[in-house]
């Protein structure tokens, strides 16, 4: 009786060892895991602050490059219009003469 009383001794130690064991075991992978889930945490942090980044580099971008669009709108417009200008009064000096070219190739002018 003492030798069964023995033998289940031994197989409660065994028993209690091994899920020891694996208590130990689901304890350091739990562990690492819990590191694991640390260090996506720490990268997320880092890419939402990288985008934010991002983010703001884009919209600073896009005014620079609206500012310089109608920056050089309003200086084409200026020079379109200077142009205009100095057509109009090219057209003003030569009008006349215009005129007279006109009549004594076609025979009428377009200007009346």
């Amino acid at each position: 009786m003492e030798e069964k009383i023995d033998k289940i001794e031994n197989l409660v130690e065994v028993i209690a060892v091994t899920v020891a064991n694996g208590f130990e075991r689901m304890d350091t992978r739990f562990n690492s895991l819990e590191e694991r889930m640390d260090t996506i945490d720490k990268r997320m942090d880092t890419m939402e602050v990288r985008m934010d980044l991002l983010e703001d580099k884009v919209t600073t971008g896009f005014r620079e490059v609206d500012q310089r669009f109608n920056e050089m709108d309003q200086k084409f417009n200026a020079r379109f219009d200077e142009i205009e200008e100095s057509l109009g009064a090219i057209v003003h000096d030569y009008h006349p003469r215009i005129e007279a070219l006109e009549e004594a190739v076609f025979g009428a002018t377009t200007f009346a």
